[in-house]
Formats: structure tokens, C-alpha cells, sequence
């Protein structure tokens, strides 16, 4: 990424503007700075509150570093822009923004991004491999990191490397999520079980989950299956519970812990018109 990516990607959030302080350009929200652009130096700096921040550089140590004692007791974090990724980078501006906006312009952009390009489902690209490979890692690192150490996560990671989404592409079905041009989210039937249900975390909340699930049970159905399973991650064995899957035993594989859960799949009931 270069300075000029981020100044695109930072003018781009509502209310946006660039001044400058100590002779570096900044991005301000309300009079307030949410970001910076150390001149000469292939850095930004975003304003992040601390759990933010131990969350990102947890996920991307080569991307993102703390920086102890900038803006005063939350500090601020280093993003390396040779390293970082256009995703990663808008994922740490979105949130610096959030911190700092009034209340209102947060609550008016959380309802435009509701209502604008609608998500929409179809299958993966032999050439999304990659994307999807990052996306998958990206949310293993920042959402499932609560519940798995790094040896596990780094694991996980290994098993959605691009070749082997690639090689899942040829052996079963595999599904994206989409707004716009972005990858949102990805899942996957074969003939045994769902698989590799993932939301990109800076999409995640907005129900895209739910709608991937609704779709491949119902693509399930018409294949006449009577019962659906996966292996939950333990991160993910809640929402799995609240659409009706069950189950409690746990696997083990390569040190990764994860539960079986299943779900009986009800038939559709035809409707009859008089």
C-alpha cells in the first residue's frame, strides 16, 4: 500500500478531511484526528482504542505495531504499508473513525453500509483461491484468536492456504459472498458435511453468516438429504446453536479443538392455493 492508498481510503469515510499537525498530514473526523501519514517514512498511524489494537497486532505483527505513549493513554498503532493489504488497511482506518466520529455519523454510515450493494451468493473462481485464502486466514487471526493459541491458529491457517482452497474447488462446492467487488464471506458443501464457513471480519455482523447457512441448507435439501453437519469452531459453536444444530462431541486434530454439530433438515411444505 502507498501514502496516497491511504489518504483514498481515509478521504473516503463520511466527513472525512485532511489537515496536517507538526508537518505531517492527518485525517480528522469532527475536528478530531483518527489517523496520520508520518512523512518519508512508508508508515501510517491510526488511533485505536487498546483492545483494537492488541487484537490487530495479535493477527498481523508484520503489519501492525503499538506505539506506546502517542495520543496519550490509548496510544496509537503503527501500520507498515509495504506490508499491509488494501483489506487490512481499510478494516484498521474504518475502526480509527469509529473512535473518534460523533455517535450520529457512526449510527448514518452502519445504516447506509446495511442498505447498500446487496450480498450475493454464487460460486468461487479457480482465481479467487487466493483472496479467499486471505480472507479466511484474516478471520481465523481476529475473530477465533479468543479461543485458540497462536500454534493452533498458525494451523488452521495452514489448512486454507490458496492451494488447498484450490484442491476444495475440485472436490466439493464451493460458495462466496459478495458486495460489490469484495469477497464477504465463504462456505462450502461436499458430499459428507458443510464446510469452511467464514465472514471476513470487517463484514462480520450483518448477517451474511446466517444467509451462507439458510443457502446451503436449502441447496441440501434439494439434494434430498434429510440432515446436515459440520465441525464448529469453538468461536462459532453458539450462532451454529441458535439455528438449531446440536451436538456436544468434541475432535481433536492436530491439536485443534473442535465440536460436531448437527441439524435435521425439514422439508419444505407445499403450498396450497384454492
Amino acid at each position: 500500500m502507498t501514502p496516497e492508498q491511504v489518504r483514498r481510503i481515509a478521504l473516503a469515510l463520511p466527513h472525512s478531511e485532511e489537515s496536517s499537525h507538526m508537518g505531517q498530514p492527518d485525517f480528522r473526523v469532527g475536528g478530531k484526528i483518527f489517523a496520520t501519514l508520518p512523512a518519508g517514512r512508508g508508515l501510517a498511524m491510526a488511533k485505536l482504542a487498546p483492545e483494537q489494537q492488541e487484537m490487530l497486532c495479535a493477527a498481523e505483527p508484520g503489519i501492525f505495531t503499538p506505539v506506546p505513549g502517542g495520543w496519550g493513554r490509548r496510544g496509537a498503532t503503527r501500520i507498515r504499508l509495504r506490508a499491509a493489504d488494501e483489506a487490512a488497511l481499510r478494516s484498521a482506518l474504518l475502526m480509527a473513525w469509529r473512535n473518534v466520529a460523533p455517535k450520529k455519523l457512526v449510527a448514518e454510515l452502519d445504516g447506509a453500509r446495511a442498505a447498500a450493494a446487496p450480498i450475493r451468493l454464487r460460486r468461487a473462481k479457480a482465481e479467487e483461491a487466493e483472496a479467499i485464502s486471505r480472507m479466511i486466514v484474516r478471520a481465523l487471526k481476529q475473530s477465533n484468536a479468543r479461543d485458540y493459541g497462536p500454534a493452533a491458529i498458525a494451523r488452521m491457517a495452514a489448512d486454507f492456504s490458496a492451494p488447498k482452497i484450490a484442491r476444495h474447488m475440485r472436490e466439493r462446492l464451493v460458495y462466496v459472498a459478495v458486495r460489490g467487488p469484495a469477497i464477504a464471506g465463504t462456505i462450502s458443501l461436499s458430499a459428507e458435511r458443510i464446510n469452511s464457513v467464514f465472514v471476513d471480519p470487517s463484514h462480520q455482523g450483518r448477517g451474511i453468516g446466517l444467509k451462507m447457512m439458510r443457502f446451503v441448507e436449502a441447496l441440501a435439501r434439494r439434494q434430498g438429504r434429510e440432515r446436515v453437519c459440520l465441525s464448529s469452531s469453538l468461536t462459532a459453536v453458539n450462532f451454529y446453536r441458535k439455528l438449531g444444530y446440536e451436538g456436544e462431541e468434541r475432535q481433536l486434530k492436530h491439536g485443534v479443538e473442535t465440536i460436531l454439530v448437527g441439524k435435521a433438515l425439514q422439508a419444505r411444505r407445499a403450498v396450497i392455493r384454492g
